[in-house]
Formats: structure tokens, sequence, C-alpha cells
């Protein structure tokens, strides 16, 4: 089962690149098409609890979209269009990033807490958050920062 908020994602794109497939696919961005902010967590965390009901013994990828820009869960406005832009700091950048961080990572363990299984948090890749003067993430991009993902199991459930 694989519960995404991911626009970038589709079952069909995952089993090219992978010759792999999912028993059922679930596209979370389905429903927000239209929305101009990445799916908000609650919504992936309402398909993921309907996925462990209709689904209880399947194995689940529950993927976020946070903490991409624009970065929700922090009282700053900026991301990376301000720096470049002139309009805020490098400071500022990094401290919305992990204020976005710091609120996916509520959700995500919220969540692991009435998932069967084990809840591991990663992600599908590093961020720049200034390093070099570079912000984001560039595709082929090869530096560490966007190598380096997290691994982290917080839950282990029957």
């Amino acid at each position: 089962m694989y519960v995404t908020g991911n626009p970038h994602v589709s079952q069909e794109k995952f089993e090219s690149l992978t010759g792999e497939s999912f028993s059922s696919f679930e596209s979370v961005f389905e429903t927000f098409r239209d929305a101009p902010a990445p799916v908000p967590p609650e919504q992936v965390k309402k398909d993921a609890r309907t996925s462990e009901k209709l689904f209880p013994d399947s194995r689940k990828v529950v993927h976020f979209m946070q903490p991409h820009a624009p970065f929700i869960g922090s009282d700053l406005e900026v991301d990376y269009k301000q720096y470049s832009w002139g309009e805020a700091e490098v400071g500022e950048v990094r401290r919305a990033y992990s204020d976005n961080l710091e609120y996916i990572l509520g959700h995500a363990l919220e969540l692991a807490d009435e998932l069967s299984g084990r809840t591991v948090i990663s992600a599908d890749h590093g961020e720049l958050l200034g390093e070099n003067g570079l912000f984001k993430h560039y595709y082929g991009l090869d530096c560490g920062p966007l190598r380096k993902v997290p691994w982290d199991v917080v839950a282990e459930r029957d």
C-alpha cells in the first residue's frame, strides 16, 4: 500500500523505475490537483488511517511532501525564493525549514503510534540549506547533503 502526497509519483512511474508494483496504490495528490500548496499532512494521515483499516495486514509506505517548500508550520513566511530575491537571510530560511520539519515529524510520529508493523522515518532526498550558496534539491546534483537521508525506526508493533 502506497499513500502519497507527492504529485511526481504514479504507480506506472514507480513500476517503470523499480520493476516492482504495489498490491494497492492510492495517490492522495489526486484530491488536491488544484491546490496551490503541497498536500497537507492531515490529508495524508487520514488516507493512511483508511488504508490501515482496509488493509491491516499490508505493508505501507506513507509519503508526506513536507518538509518541501512552501514551508508550513512556521511563523516565518519565507522559503528559497525570498532568499534569492534578497528578502530573507540564510538563517531565516533554515529556521523556516526546521519549523516545517518539526511540524511534519509531529504528524508522522502521531501516525506511527497508530499503524501496525515497523515504522521507519526516512526521506526521498536531502536538502541544500545554503551550502556553497545553494538551496533546494537539484536533480542530478551529486553532493553529500542531498544523498544523506534519515533512517530511523520509530515504532515496532505486531
